[in-house]
């Protein structure tokens, strides 16, 4: 029986620092109420703007925010979907980075 029968799949809803994160309790709420098995990951700092306990009631699974250790288990299935909310200006320009560097450093064919 596939995990996910029965749902949209998983959603990976990632909160950077910001105030607006405060509020991920109810986007949480919105994305299970259309059918999405939702797993919350902040940045470090993002931990701080969130309500840890009440994600974790939400969703059943830990709210995560450091990288695991290698003798970690693997907890976050696949996702089928990504939110970043909030998004900050620092976020995006590190996103932007990368992808500009790694889209220099492919070969031109």
């Amino acid at each position: 029986m596939d995990p996910h029968e029965g749902t949209r799949g998983v959603l990976y809803m990632i909160a950077c620092a910001a105030p607006a994160a405060a509020d991920l309790d109810h986007l949480v709420s919105l994305a299970q109420g259309a059918g999405w098995q939702v797993r919350v990951v902040t940045t470090p700092m993002g931990e701080r703007f969130v309500n840890v306990a009440e994600l974790e009631r939400l969703t059943g699974d830990l709210v995560r925010s450091t990288y695991r250790m290698p003798e970690d288990p693997k907890g976050l299935p696949p996702a089928d979907a990504v939110i970043v909310a909030p998004a900050t200006f620092n976020t995006i320009n590190k996103w932007g980075e990368r992808h500009r560097r790694h889209l220099r450093s492919r070969p031109v064919v």
